[in-house]
């Protein structure tokens, strides 16, 4: 009977033993599992970190190059705003031409109906002169109407 009681003190003692050392390998295997799980997660932090440094440089050169096309943009801007008041003035200064060379077609028309006129006054005196001639002595005549066309070129260089 006391081989009996011992060996179940053993078997009690060896199986705490076995429970002790399965709660120890459980506390083990987490520790392992837990330190795996740790290395794993760096592993990704590093990744995540990487990625994110790459992200960010990629993000810095989009931003770049925005800025950039943007400084494009105001100087486009700019050089419109400057064509536009170059196109403005330019506009203006043709309006100024035609209105000169309006003027200036007026005064040609004006200019031309007097020659017409003078013109039309010198073959009238001349008519009238030669008629004269037959009449009178040609002399005073011929000086007359040498007059009378010195008088028309004169009156045309003036409205020329």
């Amino acid at each position: 009977q006391t081989l009996m009681l011992e060996l179940t003190r053993q078997q009690s003692s060896f199986m705490e033993d076995i429970d002790l050392r399965s709660a120890n390998l459980d506390k083990e295997k987490q520790q392992v599992e837990q330190e795996d799980r740790i290395r794993e997660l760096e592993a990704q932090k590093a990744r995540l970190a990487e990625d994110l440094q790459r992200r960010t440089s990629e993000l810095r050169a989009v931003q770049s190059e925005k800025d950039s096309l943007q400084r494009q943009v105001e100087q486009h801007q700019a050089d419109k705003i400057t064509i536009e008041q170059q196109l403005d003035e330019m506009a203006e200064e043709v309006d100024s031409v035609l209105r000169s060379l309006e003027e200036a077609e007026n005064v040609a028309e004006t200019q031309a109906e007097q020659i017409l006129s003078l013109q039309e006054q010198l073959e009238t005196q001349q008519l009238e002169t030669s008629s004269r001639n037959h009449d009178d002595s040609e002399t005073p005549n011929v000086s007359r109407l040498e007059r009378a066309e010195e008088t028309v070129r004169l009156q045309a260089d003036k409205i020329l």
